[in-house]
């Protein structure tokens, strides 16, 4: 659960009108030269004092931006993965926003002191990059494959197998920003994920604890430096479980770390299936710059390895009601996103640790936070106060005005303490000022919070009836997003 500790907005820092301007400008010079013919291509945009900071929040911007389409690609990508879909395609999904970031560009408007960048990835000009890195990948993967049909020993089969599943991943993230951009005609491979795992299997020793698991799972990586490691995840779910936390503290106990992804020089995450005799782990190490993957590794936990730790996730049926809208994720012309400094997605936290959240729109409007908790034993979902100063209602929604357009806006630190787990942050945004469609609240003296309804599922009917204009309006009239974090206690 969340405590506001300190009062009021901060904006990272002030942007002049005039410079806005200047930008937009630039940028509508920049798109009137991309050819009519070839349409397709993804953006992202930022701000920085420096150059290099203001490209980086622009790839950044462009990286969350392809996450948003993978998620409208999904029956593409079942009919390219055919019955590896469940398997493949789901833990791909997981790490859509890691995808290889080939060909990109970046353009900068300069200011007394800031930059704006605009990052763009356009079909036209990198799907040769990518078809020639798939031809590439492919040529890998016959060579260690005929390697490990001559391989004797099962130590080199077990290696052998760890590098094709890592080429493996590696060709259908290459597929999967292809599909993005449009190309439907994308080469296929005969092996699948599922096969190469069930020999995997065959030949390695398996693991009898989280200990030798994580050992197992990192080994070649101990001696690099300033890794990140994410929880891993199960499905399409957010949630991270018992499992997956305890998991990760085995990992960080066998490398070197850092505290929080910007820091980080490497990250090191992953996924598991859960299946009947057990879970399928894949790990994977990526440099932190421009994802692409340095090593990748899979292995097979029996249960008896982590009795006691629950890993299906707990609400994954109202996990998949609250993202399963993609009208309203996949906005162009309006878009708003949310992360914490500590990034988007994979976010676990102790009690007692406080962290800062940021809303960005890429066009003026208004927004307001639903929290959707099911910490403790009673779930609720409620209305974050964003304006503590203002009265009820208004404290509630929050104007974006034009200075402020594809910057972070700072909402404050919140700290985490009882009652613990599972919490969703549902970012409603609109052209028009929200302040009238706000879902029905009531206070609630015992929790002191503005509470919307005792059922989050209920509270998510309220918050998207509620949004709903009266009057039919424009398309795109308004946007979701959505912060995901696990609490837990020390």
């Amino acid at each position: 659960m969340l405590s506001y500790c300190r009062v009021g907005s901060k904006l990272l820092c002030e942007l002049k009108q005039k410079t806005m301007m200047k930008f937009l400008l630039s940028l509508l010079l920049f798109l009137v030269t991309v050819p009519s013919g070839w349409a397709q291509e993804i953006t992202g945009e930022g701000v920085g004092p420096t150059k290099d900071q203001a490209k980086k929040e622009a790839l950044a911007d462009l990286s969350q931006n392809i996450s948003v389409e993978v998620k409208s690609v999904q029956t593409q990508l079942s009919e390219l993965m055919g019955q590896d879909f469940q398997q493949g395609a789901t833990s791909l999904i997981q790490v859509e926003s890691r995808l290889p970031l080939l060909g990109t560009e970046s353009f900068v408007v300069e200011d007394v002191d800031y930059y704006s960048a605009l990052a763009r990835l356009s079909a036209e000009e990198v799907t040769p990059l990518y078809r020639n890195q798939l031809e590439e990948i492919e040529r890998e993967i016959q060579q260690a494959s005929k390697q490990l049909a001559a391989a004797e020993k099962n130590v080199e089969r077990e290696a052998l197998l760890q590098v094709i599943l890592e080429k493996l991943g590696d060709f259908k993230r290459h597929q999967t920003v292809l599909l993005v951009l449009g190309d439907t005609d994308l080469p296929k491979l005969q092996i699948t994920e599922t096969e190469l795992k069930a020999q995997l299997r065959q030949v390695q020793n398996v693991p009898d604890s989280l200990g030798q698991a994580a050992r197992i799972l990192t080994q070649d990586m101990q001696d690099r430096r300033g890794i990140y490691v994410y929880p891993f995840r199960t499905g399409g779910s957010q949630e991270v479980t018992p499992f997956a936390a305890a998991l990760r503290g085995r990992l960080q106990e066998q490398l070197s770390t850092v505290r929080q992804p910007d820091q980080a020089r490497l990250w090191l995450y992953g996924s598991y299936l859960i299946t009947e005799q057990g879970l399928e782990l894949s790990a994977h190490l990526a440099q932190s710059n421009n994802h692409r993957i340095e090593q990748s590794r899979s292995l097979f936990l029996p249960k008896a390895s982590y009795q006691g730790l629950k890993a299906k996730p707990s609400q994954i049926s109202f996990e998949e009601q609250l993202r399963n809208n993609p009208d309203l994720w996949r906005k162009r012309d309006f878009r708003v996103s949310v992360r914490s400094n500590k990034g988007h997605q994979d976010l676990m936290f102790n009690e007692g640790d406080i962290f800062e959240i940021y809303v960005k729109l890429n066009k003026p409007g208004y927004f307001y936070i639903v929290g959707h908790t099911f910490a403790g034993e009673e779930p609720f979902s409620y209305l974050l106060e964003l304006e503590e100063e203002a009265s009820v209602p208004r404290r509630f929604v929050q104007f974006v005005n034009a200075d402020d357009v594809n910057r972070w806006i700072s909402l404050g630190e919140f700290e985490i303490y009882p009652p613990l787990g599972l919490e969703h942050l549902q970012v409603i945004a609109s052209k028009e000022d929200l302040v009238e469609r706000l879902p029905k609240y009531r206070f609630d003296g015992e929790s002191e919070f503005y509470l919307v309804s005792k059922d989050p599922k209920d509270g998510l009917v309220k918050t998207r009836a509620a949004k709903r204009p009266k009057k039919k309006k424009p398309q795109n009239y308004s946007a979701e997003a959505v912060l995901t974090y696990t609490s837990l206690a020390k």
